[in-house]
């Protein structure tokens, strides 16, 4: 479930992101923080916030590499995914992140 879950989420994520957001629900919140101590965190909720942070972040032209991929059962059919890997385009080189998904069932 989440290795499949993972390969769609990134190929959307790839070729269409204004699509993204069809992954969430309206219960769903997505939190970004930047690297480093002093980083900060910002969290959006539903899907009509977490569209408009994914379009905010202009992932056109990005690649992700992914290096890992770790899933793990968790409460009540739930699904814990954390992937591992690196973004880069042609200007700004290459940057590694780190994302965790609670897959709970629809």
């Amino acid at each position: 479930v989440g290795n499949s879950f993972i390969n769609q989420y990134y190929n959307v994520l790839h070729q269409s992101p204004q699509v993204v957001h069809r992954f969430y629900t309206n219960a769903s919140c997505l939190t970004r923080a930047e690297a480093g101590p002093e980083g900060q965190a910002d969290t959006v909720f539903s899907q009509s916030g977490i569209h408009e942070k994914v379009m905010s972040l202009d992932y056109v032209g990005l690649r992700a590499e992914i290096k890992t991929v770790d899933c793990q059962d968790s409460y009540s059919g739930s699904v814990l995914v954390m992937v591992t890997g690196s973004l880069s385009n042609r200007s700004n080189g290459r940057r590694d992140f780190v994302q965790t998904f609670f897959l709970a069932p629809q």
